[in-house]
């Protein structure tokens, strides 16, 4: 475990020095949370639906979305698909440690980085926010506060394995932007960017099995109150059992891919 613990130290340590990125990303999704508040207000004010959610959960789901946005699998590992684009990758390769564990140690640590630095201070100000009505308001109970924060460690690695399975493609096709595209789309659209509840049932339903819903809808929907401890096994249960797929899914195919390696530039 020490050469991925050091792999896993060091790329934080990299990810936690870009504080200047972090505070513009602060203020970026702090307007974006007011942007996304305003259009779902008018939204509820203008139906005469009864909506899974409340005004206040759906704010609150709001502003944990753009607090943990780092943790959404937005892109490759760039070590990684540079490494494969000048052909550096070989020197991965010849090293004596497991390359899918050492991406793993460094998908986890790029994401954590980020949320670390963006996280805390975004909360900050949105439990502050003048009015109250559009501030994010404490956890649903002391019971929902810990089932959500199992729920993001899981969100965590969900979201490090599917950015290990778009590294894994990126050694596949020299090319990995249509994985990531792919991957990012699917994360933005159905991880809870919108409420998942506030979808049709049909389509709700579906979602909330796939292993989108498990990087934000899950645990968001925990932290407001509507998954109870009742349902709060199944939903973390669902959340490690996409961590294992995804884990082996991407374990399988780098093992597959490593059989026929081609080495490009260098």
């Amino acid at each position: 475990m020490t050469p991925y613990w050091a792999c896993f130290r060091a790329a934080l340590q990299v990810a936690l020095a870009y504080r200047a990125a972090a505070l513009a990303g602060i203020a970026t999704q702090f307007f974006w949370g007011l942007l996304r508040i305003a259009v779902f207000s008018a939204f509820y004010a203008a139906s005469t639906m009864r909506q899974p959610l409340e005004l206040a959960q759906v704010i609150d789901y709001i502003w944990l979305g753009q607090a943990f946005l780092a943790l959404l699998p937005t892109r490759a590992d760039p070590v990684v698909t540079a490494a494969v684009r000048d052909g550096t990758i070989a020197y991965e390769l010849a090293r004596p440690v497991d390359l899918h564990g050492y991406w793993f140690a460094r998908a986890i640590s790029l994401k954590l980085g980020p949320a670390l630095l963006r996280a805390p201070p975004l909360i900050t100000c949105a439990l502050l926010l003048m009015p109250e009505s559009i501030a994010l308001r404490g956890p649903a109970s002391g019971a929902a506060f810990a089932i959500f924060g199992l729920s993001m460690l899981l969100a965590l690695l969900v979201g490090a394995c599917l950015t290990v399975l778009v590294d894994v493609f990126t050694l596949r096709a020299l090319d990995g932007e249509g994985a990531a595209i792919l991957v990012f789309a699917g994360a933005w659209v159905l991880s809870g960017m919108v409420p998942v509840p506030l979808l049709p049932p049909g389509i709700s339903t579906v979602v909330e099995w796939l292993p989108f819903a498990a990087l934000a809808d899950l645990p968001f929907r925990a932290y407001v109150g509507q998954i109870g401890t009742d349902a709060a096994l199944l939903v973390l249960l669902r959340q490690l059992g996409w961590v294992v797929v995804l884990w082996l899914t991407s374990r399988m195919l780098l093992a597959v891919t490593l059989r026929r390696v081609v080495v490009q530039g260098g």
